[in-house]
Protein backbone atom coordinates (compact mmCIF):
# COMPACT_ATOMS: atom_id res chain seq x y z
CA UNK A 1 0.00 0.00 0.00
CA UNK A 2 1.41 3.51 -0.65
CA UNK A 3 2.46 5.84 2.05
CA UNK A 4 -0.04 8.96 2.69
CA UNK A 5 0.35 12.26 4.04
CA UNK A 6 3.55 14.42 4.26
CA UNK A 7 6.42 12.43 6.18
CA UNK A 8 7.63 13.14 9.89
CA UNK A 9 11.34 13.50 9.70
CA UNK A 10 13.52 15.89 7.39
CA UNK A 11 16.67 15.20 6.04
CA UNK A 12 19.46 18.10 5.73
CA UNK A 13 20.19 17.28 2.30
CA UNK A 14 16.23 18.24 1.14
CA UNK A 15 16.11 21.14 3.21
CA UNK A 16 15.70 25.33 1.84
CA UNK A 17 18.62 26.96 0.91
CA UNK A 18 18.02 29.56 3.97
CA UNK A 19 19.08 26.72 6.35
CA UNK A 20 23.23 27.68 7.23
CA UNK A 21 24.29 24.30 8.58
CA UNK A 22 26.40 21.55 6.96
CA UNK A 23 24.15 19.33 5.36
CA UNK A 24 26.38 16.24 5.94
CA UNK A 25 27.21 16.16 9.33
CA UNK A 26 23.68 14.11 10.28
CA UNK A 27 20.94 13.02 7.86
CA UNK A 28 18.41 14.32 9.89
CA UNK A 29 17.29 17.81 10.96
CA UNK A 30 13.70 19.50 12.51
CA UNK A 31 10.94 19.96 10.23
CA UNK A 32 9.06 22.99 9.44
CA UNK A 33 5.71 22.95 10.31
CA UNK A 34 3.11 25.26 8.34
CA UNK A 35 2.57 28.46 9.36
CA UNK A 36 3.19 32.28 9.05
CA UNK A 37 5.78 32.55 6.54
CA UNK A 38 6.36 30.37 3.26
CA UNK A 39 8.52 26.95 3.82
CA UNK A 40 10.98 27.96 0.95
CA UNK A 41 11.77 30.80 3.17
CA UNK A 42 11.21 29.58 6.74
CA UNK A 43 13.23 27.88 9.23
CA UNK A 44 12.44 25.79 12.48
CA UNK A 45 12.28 28.17 15.91
CA UNK A 46 14.14 25.08 16.87
CA UNK A 47 16.49 24.70 14.67
CA UNK A 48 17.11 28.43 15.10
CA UNK A 49 17.64 27.82 19.14
CA UNK A 50 19.86 25.21 18.78
CA UNK A 51 22.05 25.47 15.20
CA UNK A 52 21.86 28.89 15.17
CA UNK A 53 22.08 30.47 18.20
CA UNK A 54 23.72 27.40 20.17
CA UNK A 55 21.42 27.96 23.67
CA UNK A 56 21.03 24.24 23.31
CA UNK A 57 22.57 21.13 22.36
CA UNK A 58 20.06 19.13 21.69
CA UNK A 59 16.43 18.72 21.00
CA UNK A 60 15.46 17.82 24.05
CA UNK A 61 16.85 20.61 25.79
CA UNK A 62 15.49 22.75 23.05
CA UNK A 63 11.93 21.27 24.20
CA UNK A 64 12.78 22.60 27.47
CA UNK A 65 13.24 25.88 26.84
CA UNK A 66 10.24 26.04 24.52
CA UNK A 67 7.85 24.46 27.13
CA UNK A 68 9.13 26.81 29.75
CA UNK A 69 7.13 29.73 28.20
CA UNK A 70 11.14 31.14 27.41
CA UNK A 71 10.74 32.53 23.95
CA UNK A 72 8.72 34.98 22.27
CA UNK A 73 8.52 35.69 18.46
CA UNK A 74 7.25 38.75 17.74
CA UNK A 75 6.33 39.43 21.38
CA UNK A 76 4.05 36.11 21.20
CA UNK A 77 5.11 32.61 23.52
CA UNK A 78 5.84 30.42 21.27
CA UNK A 79 6.19 26.67 22.03
CA UNK A 80 6.30 24.75 18.99
CA UNK A 81 9.75 23.29 18.50
CA UNK A 82 8.88 23.68 14.36
CA UNK A 83 6.90 26.98 13.87
CA UNK A 84 8.18 28.94 11.18
CA UNK A 85 10.77 31.48 11.55
CA UNK A 86 11.51 34.31 8.51
CA UNK A 87 13.01 37.14 7.49
CA UNK A 88 12.52 40.60 10.21
CA UNK A 89 10.67 38.36 13.04
CA UNK A 90 11.74 39.66 15.98
CA UNK A 91 13.01 36.68 18.60
CA UNK A 92 13.48 37.15 22.56
CA UNK A 93 15.08 35.16 24.97
CA UNK A 94 14.05 35.68 28.38
CA UNK A 95 17.09 33.67 30.62
CA UNK A 96 19.42 35.58 28.96
CA UNK A 97 17.44 38.85 28.00
CA UNK A 98 18.46 38.99 24.36
CA UNK A 99 16.72 39.91 21.87
CA UNK A 100 17.26 38.94 18.22
CA UNK A 101 15.97 40.09 14.58
CA UNK A 102 15.52 37.53 11.58
CA UNK A 103 17.96 38.91 8.46
CA UNK A 104 19.67 37.31 5.54
CA UNK A 105 23.66 36.54 4.76
CA UNK A 106 24.91 37.62 1.12
CA UNK A 107 24.14 33.72 0.30
CA UNK A 108 20.33 34.54 1.10
CA UNK A 109 20.71 32.47 4.57
CA UNK A 110 18.58 33.59 7.71
CA UNK A 111 21.05 34.93 10.23
CA UNK A 112 20.24 36.64 13.63
CA UNK A 113 21.74 40.26 14.76
CA UNK A 114 21.02 41.54 18.09
CA UNK A 115 18.69 44.44 18.45
CA UNK A 116 18.06 46.40 21.56
CA UNK A 117 15.05 48.51 20.26
CA UNK A 118 13.41 49.67 22.87
CA UNK A 119 9.86 49.01 21.25
CA UNK A 120 9.49 46.18 19.56
CA UNK A 121 8.64 46.65 16.17
CA UNK A 122 8.22 44.83 12.93
CA UNK A 123 8.66 45.42 8.98
CA UNK A 124 6.06 43.84 6.64
CA UNK A 125 5.54 43.58 3.26
CA UNK A 126 2.32 43.94 1.23
CA UNK A 127 1.93 40.98 -0.77
CA UNK A 128 -1.71 41.11 -1.90
CA UNK A 129 -4.61 43.24 -1.79
CA UNK A 130 -8.32 42.42 -2.29
CA UNK A 131 -11.78 44.25 -1.52
CA UNK A 132 -13.93 41.53 1.17
CA UNK A 133 -17.19 40.92 1.03
CA UNK A 134 -18.09 44.06 3.25
CA UNK A 135 -16.39 46.04 0.90
CA UNK A 136 -13.81 46.68 3.26
CA UNK A 137 -9.75 46.96 1.68
CA UNK A 138 -7.78 43.80 2.96
CA UNK A 139 -4.08 43.70 3.11
CA UNK A 140 -2.05 40.89 3.43
CA UNK A 141 1.87 40.68 4.02
CA UNK A 142 5.06 38.67 3.88
CA UNK A 143 4.69 36.90 7.09
CA UNK A 144 0.93 36.09 7.18
CA UNK A 145 -0.88 38.44 8.50
CA UNK A 146 -4.05 40.17 7.39
CA UNK A 147 -5.20 43.85 7.89
CA UNK A 148 -8.62 45.44 7.36
CA UNK A 149 -8.65 49.31 6.33
CA UNK A 150 -11.85 50.87 5.06
CA UNK A 151 -9.55 53.20 3.03
CA UNK A 152 -6.23 52.72 1.67
CA UNK A 153 -3.23 54.28 -0.38
CA UNK A 154 -0.93 51.16 0.54
CA UNK A 155 -0.15 49.03 -2.65
CA UNK A 156 1.10 45.41 -3.19
CA UNK A 157 5.41 46.21 -2.66
CA UNK A 158 4.29 48.99 0.28
CA UNK A 159 5.44 48.26 3.87
CA UNK A 160 4.18 48.86 6.96
CA UNK A 161 5.89 49.08 10.45
CA UNK A 162 3.74 47.42 13.30
CA UNK A 163 3.67 47.67 17.24
CA UNK A 164 4.16 44.07 18.18
CA UNK A 165 2.26 41.91 19.55
CA UNK A 166 -1.00 44.13 18.99
CA UNK A 167 -0.08 44.47 15.55
CA UNK A 168 -1.13 48.64 15.68
CA UNK A 169 -0.19 49.99 12.02
CA UNK A 170 2.59 52.73 13.21
CA UNK A 171 4.27 53.62 9.27
CA UNK A 172 3.01 53.19 5.80
CA UNK A 173 6.19 53.01 3.53
CA UNK A 174 5.43 53.33 0.17
CA UNK A 175 7.43 51.58 -2.99
CA UNK A 176 8.86 55.36 -4.48
CA UNK A 177 12.16 56.66 -5.67
CA UNK A 178 14.41 58.01 -2.64
CA UNK A 179 12.75 55.14 -0.19
CA UNK A 180 15.48 52.83 1.41
CA UNK A 181 15.04 49.03 0.85
CA UNK A 182 16.60 45.60 1.98
CA UNK A 183 17.62 43.22 -0.77
CA UNK A 184 16.09 39.54 -0.41
CA UNK A 185 17.23 37.82 -3.49
CA UNK A 186 20.03 37.94 -6.11
CA UNK A 187 23.79 38.78 -6.24
CA UNK A 188 23.07 41.21 -4.06
CA UNK A 189 20.60 39.69 -1.08
CA UNK A 190 21.21 40.79 2.15
CA UNK A 191 22.40 44.59 1.38
CA UNK A 192 20.56 48.07 1.89
CA UNK A 193 19.87 50.46 -1.31
CA UNK A 194 18.21 53.51 -2.06
CA UNK A 195 15.40 53.42 -4.91
CA UNK A 196 16.43 55.25 -7.83
CA UNK A 197 14.03 54.44 -10.32
CA UNK A 198 11.34 51.86 -11.32
CA UNK A 199 10.85 50.84 -14.36
CA UNK A 200 7.29 48.62 -14.84
CA UNK A 201 7.04 45.43 -16.58
CA UNK A 202 6.13 44.83 -19.47
CA UNK A 203 4.71 41.36 -21.59
CA UNK A 204 8.18 40.68 -21.97
CA UNK A 205 9.68 41.99 -19.23
CA UNK A 206 9.45 41.99 -15.45
CA UNK A 207 9.26 44.93 -13.53
CA UNK A 208 12.54 45.93 -12.42
CA UNK A 209 13.91 48.57 -9.76
CA UNK A 210 17.53 50.40 -10.51
CA UNK A 211 18.78 50.81 -7.07
CA UNK A 212 22.10 52.46 -5.69
CA UNK A 213 24.54 52.93 -2.67
CA UNK A 214 27.55 54.49 -1.51
CA UNK A 215 29.71 52.13 -3.59
CA UNK A 216 27.73 51.36 -7.31
CA UNK A 217 24.83 51.42 -9.06
CA UNK A 218 22.60 47.68 -9.76
CA UNK A 219 19.21 46.69 -10.80
CA UNK A 220 16.96 44.10 -9.45
CA UNK A 221 13.83 42.68 -9.78
CA UNK A 222 10.99 44.33 -8.01
CA UNK A 223 10.74 41.03 -5.97
CA UNK A 224 13.44 41.31 -4.54
CA UNK A 225 13.48 44.36 -2.56
CA UNK A 226 11.83 44.84 0.54
CA UNK A 227 11.18 48.60 1.66
CA UNK A 228 12.49 49.61 4.97
CA UNK A 229 12.17 53.27 5.17
CA UNK A 230 12.00 57.01 3.55
CA UNK A 231 15.34 58.37 5.38
CA UNK A 232 16.69 55.50 7.09
CA UNK A 233 15.79 51.80 7.87
CA UNK A 234 12.85 52.04 10.46
CA UNK A 235 14.27 48.64 12.17
CA UNK A 236 18.04 47.92 12.92
CA UNK A 237 19.84 46.10 10.27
Amino acid sequence: MAKKGSKKKQKRLSTNKVRKMDRKENTFTIKLKSGPHNFTQSIPLGFLIRDILKIATNKKEVKKILNAGKVKVDGKIRKELKFPIGLFDLISIEDIKENYRIVLDSKGRLKTINTEEKKPVKLCKITGKKVNGKKEIQLNTNDGRTFIEKETELKIGDSIKISLPDQKILEKIPEKKGNFVYITGGSHTGTQAQIEEILQGTINRVKTVKLKTKEKEFKTTETNVFVIGEKKSEIEL
